[in-house]
């Protein structure tokens, strides 16, 4: 059985990021410049968004001389694995970003990448003297973040599951995240020392 846990303040991501929300917010991911045919939509002044829609801004890369931020939305789940006979009690955490939805219709969550982002990246503020790519419509509209939300909370429960490993006549169980060629090893290691020299 797996928990997810409720909106989390950006301490709370600081926290649990410091160990690598069940939420769907507004971010402004760091791009370079874009090839000409985004310069049309390049602006140097913010969009504004719903006053109830978190907002983050992502460090650009060290050295970086201008930077433009691109919207797009980031999910973040705190996930609770629990299963008492089998001893597992676990944390998980997923971090993915998604692309601008062109329409307010279904999102699919599955097209989203993994990121890998540091506390000291996320920042409430746009970087200073940054540039902006225009904001789509439909980040315009609070109740498509619930709609996204809920899409992406549903995409967790259905895509990362915590998959166990058993051996039954062995009576082993592997152990969370172990791989089924790891699994695989320490049976074969078993049934070797079982046999003897």
């Amino acid at each position: 059985m797996s928990y997810l846990r409720g909106p989390l303040s950006r301490e709370q991501i600081r926290s649990l990021m410091k160990d690598r929300k069940n939420e769907s917010e507004s971010a402004e991911g760091r791009v370079r410049k874009e090839p000409s045919r985004e310069k049309s939509r390049i602006t140097p002044i913010k969009s504004v968004i719903p006053p109830d829609i978190n907002e983050y801004f992502i460090a650009p890369p060290s050295g970086s001389v201008s930077v433009t931020h691109k919207p797009c939305l980031l999910g973040i789940a705190e996930t609770y694995y629990s299963h008492s006979s089998m001893g597992i009690d676990e944390k998980m955490i997923y971090i993915l970003g998604r692309g601008s939805p062109s329409n307010s219709q279904g999102l699919d969550w599955g097209k989203a990448v993994t990121l890998e982002i540091n506390p000291e990246d996320i920042h409430t503020e746009a970087m200073a003297h940054a540039d902006f790519l225009e904001l789509p419509s439909t980040f315009a509209e609070s109740s498509n973040y619930r709609k996204w939300k809920k899409e992406f909370l549903t995409w967790i429960r259905q895509n990362k599951p915590l998959v166990i490993f058993r051996n039954r006549s062995l009576k082993m169980t592997g152990l969370p995240g172990e791989r089924k060629g790891d699994f695989e090893i320490r049976i074969e290691e078993t049934l070797r020392g079982k046999k003897g020299p």
